[in-house]
């Protein structure tokens, strides 16, 4: 939980950082990222998400590639 601005403004640094390293893939994975608003969730963004998952999993890509909504 945050209780200051100054965790609040840590924690929107961490955060940051780590979505920077994820698109310039210094955290040494592909990440797959698919929408989850509305529009794409009434789309089977989910079940897409899902299927990746397997996919994933499947191939034992763990380590390498995630997917994310």
């Amino acid at each position: 939980m945050i209780n200051s601005l100054e965790q609040f403004e840590a924690r929107t640094q961490e955060c940051t950082k780590c979505l920077g390293d994820k698109i310039s893939g210094q955290d040494g994975k592909r990440h797959i990222v698919l929408c989850g608003g509305t529009g794409c969730l009434s789309n089977h963004s989910k079940e897409i998400l899902e299927k990746f998952e397997e996919l994933i999993e499947e191939k034992n890509l763990g380590d390498k590639v995630t997917a994310n909504q």
